[in-house]
């Protein structure tokens, strides 16, 4: 069963955004290393960084699954991330690539980085998920993480 909900749930291919971006889904550790570079190249005006902060401030953007930060957000409300891993850091590459390339709304950017995490974590993802269903779980090895922490 938790095979089956991991397909269900998880992205493939490539997103919308992604031809321009560089990154697939179905490109793990490439994507990763992509989108945490963005980290650091793109620089955010104001109001580009107000919405950063938005999104990135909110539990649903948190690395909950590696990181100490739990259900945080991948930055604090100064906008400083949270922590280091890779996973926190490609989660505000990501933010700072679609805020400033696309016209995604903030809560689109927290769904494409809702999609991600399943992706990096999808052992955490499908319990979660399990959960989530009232489902009680019953089978299969599922990888605990893609990417270091």
């Amino acid at each position: 069963r938790s095979q089956k909900i991991l397909k269900e749930i998880t992205p493939t291919g490539t997103p919308d955004y992604g031809k321009k971006a560089g990154v697939s889904y179905d490109e793990i550790q490439r994507s990763l290393s992509i989108l945490s570079g963005y980290d650091k190249s793109i620089v955010l005006n104001e109001s580009q960084r107000q919405r950063y902060v938005q999104v990135g401030s909110i539990s649903l953007t948190a690395c909950e699954f590696c990181c100490g930060i739990k259900e945080n957000g991948f930055i604090g409300k100064d906008g400083e991330v949270a922590c280091g891993c890779s996973h926190n850091v490609a989660f505000s590459g990501l933010t700072k690539w679609l805020v400033k390339n696309s016209s995604y709304t903030n809560e689109q950017i927290v769904s494409e980085i809702g999609g991600w995490k399943i992706i990096f974590f999808p052992k955490g993802s499908v319990e979660k998920e399990i959960k989530k269903r009232g489902i009680v779980p019953s089978d299969g090895e599922l990888p605990t993480m893609q990417g270091g922490c």
